[in-house]
């Protein structure tokens, strides 16, 4: 920050920013960001900046609402214990590819198989302890329906499933 250049602007006078799209992004944060995998983010610095590269299927927002965010809606059975997501079809990765249900699978079982990470977030979906010890290299629970749908199996009820799926370690 230049402090000789802070100040009031008189009325009248216009700012205009200057951007390239060539100009690196700056972020100015109290905190050191250390990693850019948000499966192994522990610090409040990577929960606040992680979350401007990556996305999650979930958000919450004000009134501290889950809302839809790479997915465009999901439904729970009965009991929780199985939810249905579909994901959004416009979202694109950086290079440009469509996400699909298979990424949502290999961004969620990276995340189980990353040692040190807050597996909790995930342990409830079935088959995910197989993973996170080893046992398994594929999530059983996670079932690909289309390449925009797929289904969460739960080793018992979890109602606030989607609010877990915000958490900045499970973006995609």
């Amino acid at each position: 920050v230049n402090y000789d250049g802070v100040g009031k602007l008189d009325q009248g006078v216009q700012s205009t920013p200057v951007h390239r799209d060539s100009d690196p992004l700056a972020i100015p944060m109290a905190g050191r960001l250390d990693q850019l995998d948000p499966a192994r983010s522990r610090t409040v610095t990577g929960s606040e900046t992680l979350p401007l590269v990556f996305e999650s299927l979930t958000r919450v927002t004000e009134g501290c609402r889950v809302v839809p965010w790479l997915a465009a809606e999901w439904e729970a059975n009965e009991d929780s214990s199985e939810f249905r997501f579909k994901l959004r079809p416009d979202v694109h990765f950086h290079d440009g590819r469509r996400l699909t249900s298979r990424d949502v699978r290999a961004s969620f079982e990276r995340f189980l198989k990353v040692e040190g990470a807050s597996h909790y977030v995930l342990s409830s979906i079935k088959g995910a302890m197989d993973v996170i010890r080893g046992n398994a290299s594929e999530l059983e629970g996670l079932k690909l329906l289309s390449s925009k749908e797929f289904t969460l199996k739960l080793e018992e009820p979890v109602a606030i499933l989607p609010l877990l799926l915000s958490h900045v370690t499970t973006s995609i």
